[in-house]
Protein backbone atom coordinates (compact mmCIF):
# COMPACT_ATOMS: atom_id res chain seq x y z
CA UNK A 1 0.00 0.00 0.00
CA UNK A 2 0.82 3.77 -0.97
CA UNK A 3 2.95 5.58 2.26
CA UNK A 4 0.51 7.80 1.95
CA UNK A 5 -3.29 7.54 1.22
CA UNK A 6 -5.82 9.17 -1.14
CA UNK A 7 -8.85 9.21 1.32
CA UNK A 8 -12.17 11.00 -0.12
CA UNK A 9 -15.15 11.55 1.85
CA UNK A 10 -18.72 12.30 -0.41
CA UNK A 11 -21.13 13.85 2.06
CA UNK A 12 -23.88 16.51 0.88
CA UNK A 13 -23.99 18.19 4.62
CA UNK A 14 -20.90 20.56 4.80
CA UNK A 15 -20.97 19.70 8.93
CA UNK A 16 -20.44 16.14 8.49
CA UNK A 17 -17.52 16.91 5.64
CA UNK A 18 -15.54 19.05 8.19
CA UNK A 19 -15.69 16.54 10.99
CA UNK A 20 -14.72 14.07 9.12
CA UNK A 21 -11.67 15.87 7.29
CA UNK A 22 -10.53 17.21 11.37
CA UNK A 23 -10.98 13.44 12.26
CA UNK A 24 -8.89 11.83 9.97
CA UNK A 25 -6.05 14.91 10.58
CA UNK A 26 -6.14 14.00 13.71
CA UNK A 27 -6.26 10.25 13.59
CA UNK A 28 -4.83 9.14 10.52
CA UNK A 29 -1.39 11.17 9.79
CA UNK A 30 -0.35 9.62 6.16
CA UNK A 31 -3.69 10.71 4.76
CA UNK A 32 -4.53 13.09 2.28
CA UNK A 33 -8.32 13.75 2.30
CA UNK A 34 -10.23 15.36 -0.02
CA UNK A 35 -14.05 15.65 0.58
CA UNK A 36 -17.11 16.65 -2.27
CA UNK A 37 -20.53 17.18 -1.69
CA UNK A 38 -22.05 14.57 -4.54
CA UNK A 39 -21.38 11.71 -5.93
CA UNK A 40 -21.83 12.81 -9.45
CA UNK A 41 -18.69 15.30 -8.47
CA UNK A 42 -17.11 12.20 -7.62
CA UNK A 43 -17.72 10.42 -10.44
CA UNK A 44 -16.27 13.22 -12.43
CA UNK A 45 -13.01 13.38 -10.14
CA UNK A 46 -12.66 9.77 -10.70
CA UNK A 47 -12.25 9.66 -14.88
CA UNK A 48 -10.70 12.46 -14.62
CA UNK A 49 -7.67 12.41 -11.84
CA UNK A 50 -4.22 10.53 -12.65
CA UNK A 51 -3.93 9.29 -8.70
CA UNK A 52 -7.07 7.35 -8.17
CA UNK A 53 -8.03 7.27 -4.42
CA UNK A 54 -6.64 4.66 -1.80
CA UNK A 55 -10.17 4.80 -0.15
CA UNK A 56 -13.66 6.79 -1.04
CA UNK A 57 -16.30 7.21 2.50
CA UNK A 58 -19.32 7.72 1.06
CA UNK A 59 -22.98 8.61 2.61
CA UNK A 60 -25.76 6.56 1.31
CA UNK A 61 -28.59 9.47 1.47
CA UNK A 62 -27.97 12.22 -0.60
CA UNK A 63 -29.81 14.04 -2.97
CA UNK A 64 -29.48 13.75 -6.85
CA UNK A 65 -27.77 10.51 -6.71
CA UNK A 66 -27.83 8.55 -3.69
CA UNK A 67 -24.35 6.42 -2.51
CA UNK A 68 -25.73 3.10 -3.89
CA UNK A 69 -26.49 4.44 -7.07
CA UNK A 70 -22.80 6.14 -7.04
CA UNK A 71 -20.91 2.75 -5.58
CA UNK A 72 -22.84 0.78 -8.33
CA UNK A 73 -21.31 3.38 -10.83
CA UNK A 74 -17.85 2.91 -9.56
CA UNK A 75 -17.85 -1.00 -9.32
CA UNK A 76 -19.27 -0.86 -12.78
CA UNK A 77 -15.92 0.43 -14.15
CA UNK A 78 -12.79 -2.03 -13.33
CA UNK A 79 -10.36 0.74 -13.29
CA UNK A 80 -11.37 1.21 -10.02
CA UNK A 81 -11.34 -2.62 -8.65
CA UNK A 82 -8.76 -1.61 -6.27
CA UNK A 83 -10.08 1.36 -4.64
CA UNK A 84 -11.47 0.33 -1.10
CA UNK A 85 -15.37 1.57 -0.25
CA UNK A 86 -16.82 2.10 2.87
CA UNK A 87 -20.31 3.19 2.72
CA UNK A 88 -21.54 5.59 5.80
CA UNK A 89 -25.11 6.34 6.77
CA UNK A 90 -27.85 7.20 9.74
CA UNK A 91 -29.62 4.40 9.28
CA UNK A 92 -28.46 1.00 10.73
CA UNK A 93 -30.56 -0.67 8.42
CA UNK A 94 -30.07 -4.50 6.98
CA UNK A 95 -31.40 -4.22 3.96
CA UNK A 96 -28.92 -1.31 3.66
CA UNK A 97 -26.23 -3.19 5.11
CA UNK A 98 -26.98 -6.03 2.24
CA UNK A 99 -27.50 -3.58 -0.90
CA UNK A 100 -23.26 -2.14 0.62
CA UNK A 101 -22.08 -5.70 0.37
CA UNK A 102 -23.89 -7.03 -2.62
CA UNK A 103 -22.64 -3.51 -4.70
CA UNK A 104 -19.31 -4.21 -3.90
CA UNK A 105 -18.81 -1.83 -1.07
CA UNK A 106 -15.69 -3.03 1.46
CA UNK A 107 -17.97 -1.63 4.24
CA UNK A 108 -21.27 -0.34 5.71
CA UNK A 109 -21.02 1.80 9.32
CA UNK A 110 -23.69 3.48 10.88
CA UNK A 111 -22.67 7.58 11.45
CA UNK A 112 -21.31 7.83 14.95
CA UNK A 113 -22.72 10.02 17.29
CA UNK A 114 -19.47 11.31 18.80
CA UNK A 115 -16.60 12.48 17.48
CA UNK A 116 -14.36 10.30 19.12
CA UNK A 117 -16.04 7.22 17.47
CA UNK A 118 -15.70 8.62 14.06
CA UNK A 119 -11.76 9.01 15.11
CA UNK A 120 -11.84 5.33 16.01
CA UNK A 121 -14.15 4.09 12.50
CA UNK A 122 -11.88 6.45 10.23
CA UNK A 123 -8.31 4.63 12.07
CA UNK A 124 -9.65 1.14 11.71
CA UNK A 125 -10.87 1.80 8.12
CA UNK A 126 -7.18 3.28 7.27
CA UNK A 127 -5.34 0.91 9.35
CA UNK A 128 -6.19 -2.36 6.81
CA UNK A 129 -5.05 0.18 3.93
CA UNK A 130 -1.72 0.87 5.48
Amino acid sequence: MPQTCKIIYVDDDLDDRFLFKEAIRESVSQADVHTLATGTELLQILRSDEQLPTAIFLDVNMPVMNGFECLTRIRENHLFDGIKIYMISTSSSNSYFHTAKQEGANGYYTKPTSYNSLKVLISNCIEELL
